[in-house]
């Protein structure tokens, strides 16, 4: 929860619209922590960033030396 608080002062902080602002959430599914942790981080966020639901992007990967493209 904490990086995601973070993550909504520093968006605040630049001034970002939520509304223009895309949050994503990579992690891999078999490492149960990085679930929770996203799980925190996008709490995190919604407690004071009024993110939309739609500009939240949720990126499981099958393993940690993944390459994603940009």
């Amino acid at each position: 929860m904490a990086a995601g608080q973070y993550l909504a002062a520093y968006a605040q902080e630049q001034g970002w619209e939520p509304e223009d602002t895309e949050l994503l959430l990579v992690w891999t599914p078999d490492v149960p922590v990085h679930k929770a942790r996203a799980d925190g981080a996008t709490d995190g966020v919604r407690e004071s960033f009024a993110i939309p639901d739609e500009n939240i992007h949720d990126i499981p990967t099958e393993g940690l030396t993944d390459t994603l493209p940009n």
